[in-house]
């Protein structure tokens, strides 16, 4: 999921030149589209061994993806938060610190997503 990240970042630094003629679609989501690729691939291997793997790996790389996610997440914010300042507006409206969107897409639910709570009702029937 690294991949996913960095072409994310990738697609994310490079709106904030938008205005530069040397940018085109292509060299900002084309690692994207490379990421996916990859993970797909990866998804197929990983399936078909699955049955190798025992569950006390399963649950530990488990906790430590998930402390991953919310550090990856932190940088990404982190980073478009400094390119808002250092290189102004973006060009797409979520990545913009000073309208909603960006509160609400890029920072609200993916921290509702991180957490998963449990209610008392979970598991009861």
């Amino acid at each position: 999921m690294a991949i996913l990240y960095v072409s994310l970042l990738w697609a994310f630094m490079l709106d904030f030149f938008h205005d530069s003629n040397w940018m085109s679609t292509t060299i900002q989501y084309a690692p994207m589209a490379l990421a996916w690729i990859i993970i797909i691939v990866m998804a197929i291997f990983e399936a078909v061994n699955k049955d190798k793997m025992d569950e006390a790996s399963v649950s530990k790389r488990e906790g430590n993806e998930k402390s991953m996610k919310l550090l990856a997440l932190i940088f990404l914010w982190a980073a478009v938060i400094s390119m808002n300042f250092i290189a102004g507006t973006p060009g797409m409206d979520f990545l913009n610190i000073h309208r909603p969107e960006f509160w609400i897409f890029l920072i609200l639910l993916p921290l509702l997503t991180a957490f998963n709570y449990r209610r008392k009702t979970d598991g009861v029937a």
